[in-house]
């Protein structure tokens, strides 16, 4: 029983890290393409 709960808490504990790792690098993501389109502005927009 023990060691069940272990890695139960283990798989619990890296599904969070990697919900993180991805929320950050999708936030990241999302702030970069806000600064380049800040940049680009309306050029952007009109070839699309």
């Amino acid at each position: 029983m023990k060691k069940s709960k272990k890695s139960e808490k283990l798989l619990l504990i890296d599904i969070l890290e990697n919900y993180l790792t991805t929320t950050l690098t999708f936030t990241n993501l999302i702030d970069y393409i806000s600064k380049k389109h800040s940049c680009l502005k309306g050029s952007s927009l009109r070839s699309i």
